[in-house]
Formats: C-alpha cells, sequence, structure tokens
C-alpha cells in the first residue's frame, strides 16, 4: 500500500464509476496508489458517509476530517496522482 504500518494521518479516496469501485490511500495528499478494485453495483445515487470499525472491539478512537463528495475520478487505474 505504501503507508506506513499504523499511519496517525492519511486520506482515502472512493470512487465508483461504471460498476466499479476503486480504492486509494495516500500518506501524502499526492500521491494515490490504488489499494482496491471491485465489482460494485451500478445507481443512480449512492448514500455515503465515513465509518470506522475493529476487530479488537473497545479501545479504538478514529477522528475525520475533509470528508467531501465530488464527481468520479476519470483518471486511469496507473495514474498516481
Amino acid at each position: 500500500m505504501g503507508l506506513h504500518p499504523h499511519p496517525a494521518d492519511f486520506w482515502m479516496r472512493a470512487t465508483i464509476n461504471d460498476g466499479v469501485l476503486r480504492v486509494q490511500v495516500s500518506a501524502d495528499g499526492k500521491r494515490w496508489p490504488l489499494v482496491r478494485l471491485a465489482p460494485f453495483p451500478k445507481a443512480t445515487s449512492y448514500i455515503v458517509g465515513p465509518m470506522c470499525c475493529t476487530p479488537e472491539r473497545a479501545g479504538l478512537e478514529v477522528e475525520f476530517s475533509e470528508f467531501c463528495v465530488g464527481p468520479p475520478s476519470s483518471r486511469d487505474l496507473h495514474d498516481l496522482a
């Protein structure tokens, strides 16, 4: 993935386009390596928002910031920008 095993801060980008979910994660907000590519149901709209959970149960603390929704990225899958 290109990130430290336990980064304190990172960015995550999820793009749904033409029945495909693309997930990218960045440590610096500039380079966006591909983490996951998966089929995703096509719909006219989606309900989205941040969420986090842990298999370890109690003790996880997470803060979300800079959440935004925009048009899907049309960049090539191998474009890390």
